[in-house]
């Protein structure tokens, strides 16, 4: 940008007009310097010549090489360089930081112009530049239009904090745009699907413990075909709330995976937590992880349904209890609470009326163990 002459300093020089010949019109960046020598600007984004189409490009030209003589703004800085210290002198949050790195390093060896773009000086770039790396991540990369403005906004954020670092005057990847349906993206952008509640209630069907355990399991492809495996169907867990807890309540991904039982009070869930990458994430300065989210009604049975675990308070884990009409067996294989045969029910008796095949064994008045002789009995 031009600037005006500060106070104390010679007036502004400007570059002067050049007509050749053929009638070409071009703007010579010359100035001079402390000394009164002659000089030329040959800035590196204008391919190290000191003529110039526009005369504001000359003027520019003149003005940069001016001001680092009197020392008004710092040398510029290759974009590769910048990025190693940017994330340390401008932290975000830790899960910020990481997107931001990954997505600047996509496209740091990406050749413009015959040069890497980590090689390229912010005041160097221009739009053409920005647009043929857009072009280069649609049409060569392949990424999808989302991703692709995902990526300028982190260079324009980048751009934006060495300005303020005064490692550039410029921000070449601001106002950049591009619509979700360009014709260049060969990846077509993801298609938003709406579910109605009943649709959802349909769905979390299946998670229903008698429907889980008639549904057969597909086979066993370790086996090969090489002999004829036994029908085999799912264990009768109980992941109905599982399912629709997220459509019914809005839950964040991270806030699902993070639940754990003593925030849930049978009318809501306190969060204090995300989970990201297996860990489980407080709140910090910039970002706030702590709300209180409403659970239905409707919702609120199905939860107190679920026998809770006693191994883990997480409710989202992948091993979850099993139903009352399971076992005793399966459910201290599953590391749950047994399901022990209330105190006020006599035992049974050898006169007692025999039950059918087809139901299932009566659970012992004490809790057993995998390994206790009346569990190896029902094996």
């Amino acid at each position: 940008m031009s600037r005006t002459a500060a106070a104390g300093r010679p007036p502004r020089q400007t570059p002067y007009r050049r007509v050749y010949t053929n009638g070409r019109v071009v703007w010579i960046a010359r100035y001079r310097d402390f000394d009164g020598k002659m000089r030329y600007a040959k800035p590196r984004w204008n391919g190290g010549k000191s003529s110039f189409a526009l005369k504001g490009d000359a003027q520019r030209a003149i003005d940069e090489a001016l001001n680092r003589l009197h020392g008004g703004v710092a040398m510029p800085e290759r974009i590769g360089g910048y990025f190693e210290r940017w994330l340390q002198h401008h932290p975000r949050s830790e899960r910020t930081d990481k997107t931001n790195s990954d997505r600047v390093s996509y496209v740091l060896d990406v050749e413009i112009d015959g040069r890497a773009l980590r090689d390229w000086e912010f005041d160097e770039l221009r739009r053409r530049q920005v647009l043929a790396l857009l072009d280069h991540m649609l049409r060569v990369e392949g990424r999808a239009a989302e991703g692709a403005r995902g990526i300028l906004s982190v260079l324009s954020a980048m751009a934006e904090d060495a300005i303020g670092d005064e490692a550039a005057t410029q921000n070449a990847f601001i106002g950049i745009r591009l619509r979700r349906n360009d014709p260049r993206s060969r990846k077509p952008p993801r298609k938003i699907r709406i579910w109605s509640f009943e649709q959802m209630r349909v769905f979390a069907a299946g998670g229903r413990p008698e429907m889980r355990a008639a549904t057969p399991r597909p086979p066993d492809p370790r086996t090969k075909g090489r002999y004829k495996s036994k029908a085999r169907f799912y264990p009768p867990h109980d992941y109905e709330a599982l399912l629709l807890t997220p459509g019914f309540t809005g839950l964040r991904l991270g806030e699902f995976l993070a639940l754990e039982r003593p925030g849930y009070d049978g009318h809501s869930f306190r969060f204090e937590f995300s989970a990201h990458e297996g860990k489980l994430v407080g709140s910090s300065d910039q970002k706030n992880h702590e709300r209180t989210v409403p659970v239905p009604p409707t919702l609120a049975e199905l939860i107190d349904r679920r026998p809770p675990r006693i191994d883990t308070p997480i409710s989202s884990s992948r091993r979850h209890a099993a139903s009352s009409g399971a076992s005793a067996t399966s459910t201290a294989r599953s590391g749950s609470r047994p399901n022990s045969r209330p105190a006020s029910t006599p035992p049974r008796t050898s006169s007692a009326t025999p039950t059918s095949r087809t139901s299932s064994p009566p659970a012992s008045t004490e809790p057993t163990s995998p390994r206790s002789p009346a569990t190896l009995s029902r094996r």
